[in-house]
């Protein structure tokens, strides 16, 4: 669990008092290219090259600081799928801390870290399906972006996030057999992601 520690800091910082909290539920709607490998001689462009993910971030909020978790789940492209139907899809969960440098009247800047768990999937269709599966955790990943307020409770404004990490486990299932397996020869991939957040702001004080 060493790699949620950055964010578990993070939460550790927000004061004891319940009351002084603000909470903040956001909306990403986004896409993401994978860089690097899913494994040793497995190249991302190989598995799952594009995602289109869609992210719940669930906060609570004191000043600048927010701390919590999140959620994201989204379609994605398959790679190499020669003479077959595919699909696949892609998916995060973890724990994140942010920091809003509000400008009052103006745009509200953001920054934030992250860390969790992730996985890829992708389905082969023909005569059957086959599911193959790469999953683990993700290690750390760098956000920011900037926001505009429509109302006083409402922010839209665009982002971008790198993640890095690497997968532990491959799995298959191929309809009559199925099996999961460690990794042997793990590999640094990344995700490069660029989209729009909503930040709804709960508690926001007149």
């Amino acid at each position: 669990m060493r790699t949620l520690s950055l964010a578990v800091a993070v939460l550790a910082m927000l004061p004891a008092a319940a009351g002084a909290l603000e909470p903040v539920v956001a909306l990403r709607l986004g896409v993401g290219a994978g860089l690097g490998s899913a494994a040793r001689d497995v190249p991302m462009s190989d598995v799952v090259p594009v995602q289109y993910p869609v992210q719940l971030d669930l906060l609570a909020r004191e000043g600048p600081l927010a701390a919590g978790a999140y959620g994201s789940v989204g379609l994605a492209s398959a790679g190499r799928c020669p003479g077959v139907s595919c699909s696949a899809w892609a998916a995060r969960v973890g724990l994140q801390g942010t920091w809003t440098f509000a400008l009052e009247g103006g745009p509200e800047p953001w920054v934030g870290v992250a860390s969790g768990y992730e996985w890829i999937t992708e389905e082969r269709h023909q005569g059957g399906t086959i599911t193959s599966r790469y999953r683990g955790f993700e290690a750390l990943a760098v956000q920011g972006g900037v926001e505009w307020r429509l109302w006083r409770w409402l922010a839209v404004g665009p982002y971008g996030l790198v993640s890095g990490g690497r997968y532990a486990r491959y799995s298959l299932d191929t309809g009559l057999e199925q099996g999961s397996v460690a990794i042997p020869d793990r590999a640094i991939h990344v995700w490069l992601q660029i989209g729009v957040r909503g930040r709804l702001v709960l508690g926001e004080r007149p």
